[in-house]
């Protein structure tokens, strides 16, 4: 009951600063959206769960009246995202159910609204920092709390917050995306207090991720700190620290939780869970084959499973599978193109900027984005993701940080990009 007192407040006093301050109430809603508050409260005050909605209409209302003129709304970076968004609607038209695909539309509207907000409003370098710390303690304070109580608190099972991270695979994923937002955002702190505590919430999100036994999160795990080692200014610290964040790995992992690892390489003969993932990807083929350009529907796959196998229905277990089975072939494709899209663009941008103290930072958020989107597709080829909001709030991001970094670009002289991009015509990064 008191939880649920003090969050009715807190939504009620945030209210009044989303709509006056639009790009305060970005970050207050981006709080709550991915600390998952509602999830705390859902037992005690279940009719104060539609909080997230009442911050982001406040928000986009002050956004209109007061901001638009001066952050105007973003497309260059986000087209790729609006022909995927109107190609979900289209698909949504010819599905099966109709009634089930339009519901998951509107998840899926409501995120990319907010997402185009995050693109007009994160224009400066400034504002682009401040929302990368909502997005990442956010989520830190959670994988934090999570990692102290199972290294502190005897026989503790590690339980995702809710929300679009309802399970143990999802959860990871999204500690997974955290840990290099934490990682960089503390390389480029001036602050030594809070230098060491992001590093310290990066520690704790990667104890929680391996804590929840997701082997999909693992394998996510992975890829993260071999990007970290990868893209380290000093290459042997880089290495080094691979081999400690291994053997952290081995020492912090249950004896359940490594043989649960232990099966990733096995076959289905061995492994149930592993059989089921390919069942539901065979089954995903069939209908891809059958539908290939609307496909069935958005949440048409599992009730339309049946028709299609004889196997048990499951979730496609498997985000291109799935988008490919529920949208068509265009569907998959033009979610590819959104992801890889935006992380080249910030792979290129980071490589066109040059390598000075002033730029440190914003290529340091490129770098960021650039790796996360990555880290981002590999969970996702052994779960059904594909709807995650922190991805999409991250393209909203990546197309502001674009803005920002072709405003300094634009704003240099030519002499600048000698040696950094053996003099190309700076308007080619148009």
């Amino acid at each position: 009951m008191i939880r649920g007192i003090i969050h009715l407040v807190l939504v009620i006093a945030a209210l009044p600063a989303c709509y006056f301050q639009p790009f305060a109430g970005l970050l207050i809603y981006l709080w709550f959206a991915h600390a998952h508050v509602d999830s705390f409260v859902f037992d005690e005050f279940r009719y104060i769960s539609g909080s997230g909605f009442l911050l982001a209409m406040a928000t986009i209302a002050g956004y209109i009246f007061f901001e638009m003129r001066y952050s105007h709304p973003r497309l260059r970076g986000m087209k790729l995202l609006l022909a995927f968004w109107a190609w979900l609607l289209i698909s949504s038209l010819f599905a099966s159910d109709r009634e089930l695909a339009l519901s998951k539309l509107w998840q899926y509207s409501s995120i990319f609204v907010m997402a185009f907000l995050v693109a007009a409003l994160a224009n400066s370098e400034g504002r682009i920092r401040k929302v990368f710390f909502a997005l990442s303690v956010s989520l830190a304070m959670i994988g934090t709390k999570s990692a102290l109580l199972y290294l502190f608190v005897a026989g503790h099972q590690v339980q995702a917050p809710g929300g679009m991270v309802s399970e143990e695979n999802e959860y990871a994923l999204a500690l997974d995306l955290t840990i290099p937002i934490l990682y960089w955002l503390a390389r480029t702190e001036h602050r030594l207090w809070l230098r060491c505590l992001l590093y310290l919430m990066s520690v704790g999100c990667g104890i929680t991720a391996i804590a929840t036994g997701s082997r999909s999160g693992f394998l996510g795990l992975c890829v993260t700190l071999i990007l970290i080692a990868v893209y380290a200014d000093r290459k042997i610290v880089g290495i080094s620290g691979l081999v400690l964040a291994a053997a952290l790995i081995l020492t912090l992992a249950s004896g359940r939780i490594l043989e649960r690892y232990k099966t990733i390489l096995q076959t289905e003969e061995f492994d149930q869970s592993v059989k089921g993932r390919l069942e539901a990807w065979e089954t995903a083929v069939s209908v891809m084959k059958s539908h290939p350009f609307f496909g069935v529907g958005l949440r048409n796959f599992e009730s339309e499973f049946a028709q299609y196998s004889n196997y048990h229905p499951l979730a496609a277990h498997n985000a291109l599978l799935s988008l490919a089975a529920e949208t068509g072939l265009p569907g998959v494709a033009l979610f590819a193109l959104v992801i890889w899209g935006a992380s080249f663009r910030m792979f290129w941008l980071r490589w066109l900027l040059p390598d000075t103290a002033e730029n440190a930072a914003l290529r340091t958020y490129c770098l960021i984005l650039h790796c996360d989107f990555l880290i981002f597709v590999v969970p996702n080829l052994f779960n059904t993701r594909q709807d995650y909001d922190l991805c999409y709030h991250l393209v909203g991001l990546a197309a502001g940080v674009g803005y920002v970094c072709e405003k300094r670009l634009f704003a240099a002289p030519l002499t600048s990009f000698i040696g950094n991009a053996d003099n190309m015509d700076v308007a080619a990064v148009r």
